[in-house]
């Protein structure tokens, strides 16, 4: 498969990492998020850069994303967050052709899952038992962090909120 339009089909990041124990935990979380479809470390590559005014040498890790162009931004500040370098070098390569199946793949991968964490927030009426509470809203945490809200659901009576993971068809 290849791309008319110039625009790329995926990236390949890359990133260097002090130590494939560090490249497997922002690796495997980066997969786990769905901001990458795929990740590869190779170990052992000697690094030489400049650093505080002078030539550095060190034995890294390089950790190989595959992911699609619009998580770029978020799998960027996502590694920045895990990663314990003051200034790790993420670089992206543009994808342009690649085979049609692992494309569709990793569209499929690299996608977040519509699922979020619900919860339903109570409130008491004056009355002491929490299972004597109704739903006063519905929150859901959509894999992106962002919030929605809803105060349309039947209420539950249960003695406890509720934490429920739901099938959505598509976060609005």
């Amino acid at each position: 498969m290849s791309n008319s339009q110039n625009a790329p089909l995926a990236l390949e990041v890359s990133v260097g990492v002090p130590s494939v124990a560090e490249a497997r935990q922002i690796g495997r979380t980066l997969v786990e998020e769905r901001l990458a479809g795929a990740a590869n470390i190779i170990p052992d590559v000697t690094a030489f850069f400049w650093w505080d005014g002078a030539v550095q040498e060190k034995t890294e890790a390089t950790l190989l994303l595959k992911t699609l162009p619009q998580n770029f931004e978020s799998l960027r500040k996502r590694i920045r967050e895990l990663h314990s370098y003051i200034t790790p070098g993420i670089k992206a390569w543009p994808v342009v052709a690649g085979d049609p199946d692992w494309i569709a793949w990793l569209r499929q991968e690299a996608t977040a899952r519509a699922t979020a964490q619900v919860k339903c927030l109570c409130y008491s009426e004056g009355l002491a038992s929490p299972s004597s509470s109704r739903v006063r809203a519905w929150v859901m945490t959509l894999p992106a962090g962002t919030l929605w809200v809803s105060q349309t659901l039947p209420p539950i009576t249960e003695s406890r909120p509720t934490v429920m993971r739901p099938r959505i068809v598509a976060p609005a």
